[in-house]
């Protein structure tokens, strides 16, 4: 397997893997200001947080709602780190 091979197929993953790590570090352990509590309301009780209702990300994190882990809203900061780095995999995925 050539260089450039082993770069396209780990080089995503290892920057999503780094991502990841970074957002969830830098997670606040409970409710941030501006939009994150209204969209971890939202996701809790399955409602609508603005017009665009974001329906796949409230779903997950009234899954990410029911794992016994830490605090309610730092579960939900942590599905937004997941979510951060899909796209940065993604993203990596396309540009390499």
């Amino acid at each position: 397997m050539s260089i450039d091979a082993r770069l396209a197929a780990w080089g995503p993953r290892v920057t999503a893997l780094a991502a990841f790590v970074l957002f969830a570090v830098l997670a606040p352990p409970g409710p941030a200001w501006l939009d994150a509590g209204e969209l971890g309301t939202a996701g809790v009780g399955l409602g609508v947080p603005h017009a665009s209702g974001y329906p796949l990300w409230c779903v997950l994190a009234k899954v990410a709602s029911l794992l016994p882990l830490g605090e309610l809203a730092w579960r939900i900061h942590l599905l937004s780190a997941l979510t951060g780095a899909l796209a940065v995999l993604w993203t990596a995925r396309l540009v390499i």
